[in-house]
């Protein structure tokens, strides 16, 4: 059997990392310790193909009474949580077990404060304190992407704006985050590029924002050197499992860095992208990724870091000059950019071509992550951001 790596990672020690192809066998000696009764929450895809049929009868293995609800939708929005919250709620689960990409943990989060709180998942934002122990969350994503297995918070949409607004606290870091790439050989490879390049945005967002420590920077510098050489291996067709694995651990550690520094203008931007024309998060912000970096470039601490970020994963030599190192990330990056406009479905493509910039941008002003951008948006700087990208997708993704 290959081998699995299980290690404490974050600085407290409230969270465990089991990594590995067949790691999924260590799930029912885990939840066996938080007690009897799991409620495990998927969606409807994951459950089609038998990943949450493998947890199922792994959790029932060790002893463990399991309900399953696959009734989690794409961007879920706090209704959606609210609503698995109350049905988990009857159904009084000791842990809480999600497997799925980050709508299904997002989710699950979100329906924990639900079901154990008097208040339930109120219109709070940001950190928050709760007022009664949650029971614990083991997090098994099948894609890599968002790294909310590695994160005290959910992220989900207001249902009538269709603005995602972030939740903290610590009870929503997964007590155990199993990474298992066996779980991601399944999923089409729209899925994976969305996941791909939204993981790819957290390191490189994560590495350059206002709240950025040096251990949030050296988390984003380790999840890129695994990410950016394996990503374009991980999307062929039968792709090896080492670069399945290295996208996973590479999305945990943006995880953790996101944890410590937050997100910058490339996600406050993609929401509406997301929410207007239904554009995958993913994809969206990998549209917006090469001009956001272009902009924050006029800051030099952030030109230096990423020539610091080109020259850690060999994309400029050691001794490349910041301008020029820098420069081999962004055309990076803006070859990732091209890759999600050619992913784009042609109505969403339509959508961006007539959009409205200076909505996109209103919007875009309102979001939380933007705040933490190190360079500081306007909505006006929105306007720009947003017509640059869609100049780009005009173009067919040519810079």
């Amino acid at each position: 059997m290959p081998e699995v790596h299980e290690i404490v990672a974050n600085p407290l020690k409230t969270q465990r990392i089991v990594f590995g192809s067949g790691s999924i066998q260590r799930l029912g000696e885990h939840a066996a310790r938080a007690g009897a009764r799991a409620l495990l929450v998927t969606d409807a895809g994951v459950r089609a193909v038998g990943h949450a049929g493998v947890c199922e009868r792994v959790l029932r293995a060790a002893g463990l009474h399991v309900d399953v609800y696959d009734g989690v939708p794409e961007n879920p929005s706090r209704a959606d949580a609210r609503a698995l919250g109350a049905a988990a709620r009857a159904l009084r689960p000791d842990m809480v077990v999600a497997i799925g990409g980050g709508s299904a943990i997002d989710c699950a989060k979100g329906a924990v404060v639900e079901m154990s709180q008097p208040e339930g998942l109120d219109e709070r934002q940001g950190h928050i304190e709760l007022d009664h122990p949650a029971p614990p969350i083991f997090a098994i994503p099948t894609t890599a992407g968002t790294g909310t297995e590695c994160q005290s918070a959910t992220l989900l949409a207001d249902e009538g704006s269709g603005i995602k607004r972030a939740l903290l606290t610590p009870a929503l870091l997964p007590r155990l985050a199993l990474l298992d790439p066996d779980f991601t050989d399944s999923i089409p490879e729209s899925v994976a590029l969305a996941g791909a390049l939204d993981a790819v945005a957290h390191g490189v967002e994560a590495a350059v924002t206002k709240a950025r420590t040096p251990r949030s920077t050296g988390y984003a510098l380790g999840a890129l050197q695994l990410l950016l050489p394996h990503i374009e291996r991980s999307l062929a067709p039968a792709a090896p499992s080492g670069s399945r694995g290295a996208m996973l651990l590479g999305a945990a550690l943006a995880g953790m860095a996101i944890e410590q520094s937050m997100l910058g203008a490339a996600h406050a931007c993609s929401n509406p992208l997301t929410a207007e024309l239904g554009i995958p998060h993913g994809i969206a912000v990998g549209l917006m990724l090469p001009d956001v970096m272009r902009y924050n470039c006029h800051v030099t601490k952030c030109r230096g870091i990423y020539a610091r970020v080109a020259r850690e994963v060999g994309l400029a030599d050691a001794d490349a000059p910041d301008p020029r190192a820098a420069a081999e990330l962004a055309k990076t990056l803006e070859n990732l950019g091209r890759r999600a406009t050619l992913a784009l479905t042609e109505e969403q493509r339509v959508g961006v071509r007539s959009g409205c910039p200076r909505g996109w941008a209103k919007a875009a002003a309102l979001q939380w992550t933007g705040t933490f951008n190190p360079r500081p948006v306007s909505e006006d700087d929105y306007v720009e951001l947003f017509e640059g990208m869609q100049s780009r997708v005009r173009s067919g993704g040519a810079a």
